[in-house]
Parts: C-alpha cells; structure tokens; sequence
C-alpha cells in the first residue's frame, strides 16, 4: 500500500513539475513575442539558450503524450471489459438448450469465458456457465427450482420438496432452501484448468445428481447487466 501511494504521490509531483515548466515556458515566450510587437524585442537566444529552452519544453510534451496514451489505453480497456461483461452477464432473449433441460427466455445467465484473444466476436454459446437464475420456477429433474449453480451443483428451491438419500432416508427441504448435490462417482470434479476454460454445456445432467443436504441460507447471487452496469440477483 506504501508503494502505492508513493507510486500516486511521484505521479502527482511529476505532473505538477510539467505543468509548472509548461506555465513558465509559455509565460516567457508570451513575454517576448509581446515585447516584440510593442516595438522592444528582445536580443536573439544564443544557441546555449534554445537548447535550454528545447530540452525544457520535452518533459511537457513528454508528460502530454504519456497522459493520452494512458488515456486511450483506458478507454480500450474499458471497452474490451465492457465486450466481456455483454458475454458473461446474459438475460436470454430466446430460449436455449443447455445440456438436460431448456432454459426458457428471460433467464439470467452467468458465463465463465477465458479472456483469449481474438474470442471477443466469436457466437455466445451456453457453454462455460456458471448460475442461471429463472424469471420464473422450473422443474429440473422433478425439482422446483429457480436458480441453480453448476459447479459445486446448487439449487435454490421454489417450493417444498422431498429428496431421498442413497440410504432411503428421505429428507423434506422448505422453499427458499438451498439444496446440494454430489456428483456421480463415474462423473469427476472437473480440474481446474477446465473449470477455467469453461464448462461444456453438454455436462449439465442434474438427472445423475446424488442429494447430499439442504439448508436454509443466502440465494444464489447470479449478475446482470443493468444500463451497463453490473448487478447482483435477486
């Protein structure tokens, strides 16, 4: 953090010295071109004194471009951030298949896309997906629902509903309730380097899924995309 601010306060100083010569520099040329048109000009700059008053004038021009570079890098920046957040912040105009199920228009849909280059044009697909949020209740594999996430498997529930455990006990969760799964045995975890490459959507088969437990608690946060800003759901 002491870097940081010392980064900050070198920036600052830097550009307050730039300013300063700039204001020095026109001041004295403005001096002496007035000086000039009043019938008073002022003896020629020796060639001592042009290249004193050249290398002053580099460091303001120096600092100028610096400052429109960093300017342009930021609004290229934003805008390729602004790209990325249109591919991973959906709300479905149409309804797409996403492995087992269909996932029906309006739906709010969150997106894991490594930053590659070259990928920001390419078609937006349902693959890589993280949380989907519905506009409203679906049943996925016999379950209301309307929010689930994909990896570790997640789903808030619309209604009440019985579950039974691979040991026949059966286990009644409440509406609002969170509900989590395990993954079937001949079904890994996926490895990381595939979670961040993104998940096919093809591997979305609740249907496999083995109950583990369910609880009372927070909902699953899924992230719109609200007059370009970004939003939490519900």
């Amino acid at each position: 953090m002491l870097l940081g601010y010392g980064a900050g306060a070198a920036g600052l100083l830097a550009l307050l010295l730039a300013l300063l010569l700039t204001g020095i520099l026109l001041t004295w040329w403005g001096w002496r071109y007035i000086a000039a048109r009043c019938g008073r000009p002022r003896p020629p700059l020796s060639w001592g004194g042009y290249l004193l008053a050249s290398a002053l004038a580099v460091y303001p021009v120096a600092c100028a471009l610096m400052l429109i570079g960093m300017a342009i890098q930021d609004i290229k920046s934003q805008r390729a951030e602004d790209r990325w957040n249109q591919r991973s912040y959906l709300t479905l105009d149409e309804a797409k298949p996403f492995g087992e199920i269909t996932l029906p228009k309006g739906s709010w849909v969150n997106r894991q896309e490594p930053r590659l280059p070259g990928t920001e044009d390419s078609p937006i697909t349902m693959d890589g997906v993280t949380a989907v949020r519905f506009p409203q209740p679906q049943s996925v594999a016999g379950v209301p629902i309307i929010a689930f996430e994909v990896l570790p498997p997640v789903m808030e529930l619309a209604g009440a509903h019985t579950f039974t455990r691979p040991t026949g006990q059966r286990v009644r969760c409440e509406a609002g309730w969170l509900v989590t799964f395990l993954l079937p045995p001949d079904r890994p975890a996926p490895q990381w380097e595939e979670w961040q490459a993104g998940l096919p959507a093809a591997a979305f088969r609740p249907s496999g899924w083995a109950f583990r437990e369910c609880f009372s608690g927070s909902p699953i946060a899924v992230l719109t995309l609200h007059n370009g800003e970004v939003r939490v759901l519900p």
